[in-house]
């Protein structure tokens, strides 16, 4: 299975946490971010490969 690295983008902690070890146990390189402006923030220093965004969160939704 090939690594991947993956951002975890969720404003529940406990979720947010659970899939980034579920992942990580995995083999995945995981980075967390608990809002829109921290994710894109992110993305713009050291961009993933992929994305698991929650839709519906206070600040922004979804992908921009």
């Amino acid at each position: 299975m090939t690594s991947l690295s993956i951002l975890v983008v969720d404003d529940d902690e406990n979720f947010r946490e659970r899939m980034a070890r579920a992942l990580r146990d995995r083999g995945h390189e995981v980075r967390t971010a608990a809002g829109p402006e921290d994710a894109i923030r992110m993305t713009t220093e050291d961009s993933p490969e992929c994305a698991v965004v929650y839709l519906r969160m206070p600040g922004g939704s979804g992908p921009t």
